[in-house]
């Protein structure tokens, strides 16, 4: 029975070895667990960060799109008025000069004589 008991012995020194292993691996489990959902937030926390400033960036485009097409049209109109103050320029100038022409055609003796009768 000695031997009996020496095998009970030692089974029971192997069961307390294995479970005190298995506790060992259970704790490194909940460990790796614990580490893995810690990585795991840190990660969505990243996407999440990620995402965001990718919608930051897709809003900022849109708005220098907006703002490209805004001094294009700025600029258009800046051409157009200038363009538009020049024919102005162009026929005061023609105005004038007409004018000119025509107070001296008023001037020559024919017609400062026919003025003259029509007040008459």
């Amino acid at each position: 029975m000695q031997g009996i008991d020496v095998n009970i012995d030692m089974l029971r020194q192997q069961k307390i070895e294995v479970e005190h292993k298995m506790a060992l691996a259970r704790s490194r489990l909940e460990d790796i667990k614990a580490n893995l959902k810690v990585r795991d937030e840190i990660f969505n926390s990243g996407k999440t960060y990620e995402t965001s400033l990718l919608d930051n960036l897709r809003e900022i485009e849109r708005e220098r799109a907006s703002l490209e097409q805004t001094k294009r049209t700025l600029q258009s109109s800046a051409e157009t008025n200038v363009l538009i103050k020049e024919k102005i320029d162009q026929t005061r100038t023609d105005r004038d000069r007409l004018q000119g022409e025509f107070d001296n055609i008023m001037r020559k003796p024919f017609f400062k004589r026919e003025q003259d009768q029509g007040n008459l």
